[in-house]
Parts: C-alpha cells; sequence; structure tokens
C-alpha cells in the first residue's frame, strides 16, 4: 500500500503519507523505516519535512535541495575564501545562529571545506556556484526555506 502510494505521490512527505493513507503513526514509521533500510525507498531532509520516493524514481536523485540563503553563502565564499560564521553573517545580513545552521548543512553536504584556527572556523567553497542551479518555484515550496536549488556536481554533470 504505501510502495504504491510513493509510486503515484514521488517526492510525499511523511505527514502527507499518513493522512492521505490513514495509517497509525507507529505503523508508518515502522513500514518507512524497514522499506529504507532494505532500500526500496530514499528519503531526504526538505526544510522541515522529510520526503520519500521510491529508489529507482528520478525524484529521488535530484536531492539534496539548497535553499536561497545557502546559494548566497556559497557564493560569498567562492569571491572571499576562509571567512569565519561571524565575517559570514555579516556579509550576507542574517544572524550568526542562522549562518552556523546553514554552514552545518553545507559542510555535511561536501559544498564547503571547514578548517579550524585555534578557537574559529574559516570555511571555503568546495564547489563553484556555476555548478549549482536554481530551480524555478512552482509555487508548490512547502519547505519552509526560500525556494531551492539543486546542486550538479561539477566534475560529471549527474545530480547529487
Amino acid at each position: 500500500m504505501i510502495r504504491g502510494y510513493l509510486a503515484a505521490n514521488p517526492g510525499a512527505n511523511y505527514a502527507s503519507i499518513r493522512a492521505d493513507l490513514g495509517i497509525a503513526n507507529g505503523t508508518l514509521v515502522y513500514h518507512l523505516n524497514t522499506m529504507e533500510k532494505e532500500e526500496f525507498i530514499r528519503s531526504w531532509h526538505d526544510g522541515r519535512f522529510k520526503r520519500f520516493a521510491l529508489k529507482d524514481h528520478p525524484i529521488a536523485d535530484t536531492q539534496p535541495k539548497l535553499t536561497d540563503i545557502e546559494l548566497i553563502v556559497l557564493q560569498t565564499l567562492q569571491n572571499n575564501p576562509g571567512l569565519t560564521q561571524e565575517d559570514i553573517a555579516k556579509e550576507v545580513g542574517v544572524s550568526q545562529p542562522t549562518i552556523s545552521y546553514h554552514m552545518k548543512k553545507l559542510s555535511e553536504l561536501g559544498f564547503v571545506r571547514v578548517t579550524r584556527h585555534g578557537i574559529r572556523n574559516h570555511y571555503t567553497a568546495v564547489i563553484q556556484t556555476s555548478s549549482v542551479q536554481k530551480q524555478p518555484d512552482l509555487g508548490g515550496n512547502q519547505g519552509g526555506g526560500n525556494g531551492g536549488t539543486s546542486v550538479a556536481d561539477a566534475s560529471d554533470g549527474n545530480r547529487v
């Protein structure tokens, strides 16, 4: 039942799957975890939502998406390598805790390199912003962010 739903609704978030199928919370968590462990499905975080798709569906390969602020941070780091979070916050015009959140995501995805100097981390962009392409917002942005961009691997052109 869940597999058929994901075939018809790739990229569905947890809440919509639960509501549409009328499955209890614990039951759905169990089955989604089992299907992911057995590699029938893939999941990813899209803002505050966790989304699911069948493993062989193309939408499962288009993730992750970057928010507009993450794209701006990457461009800033490309132009000014070695900045600290405080420096980036001043350049971009947002708070340091906001930069901290986005830098953690960017470093986990491998888009920035972190170098420690004393008590501060310095960041350098690893990926060129020319390989980061803005996707049009189709009005269905439920990710809690400011739209999104898909990141293409600059070395082979495949989506990450």
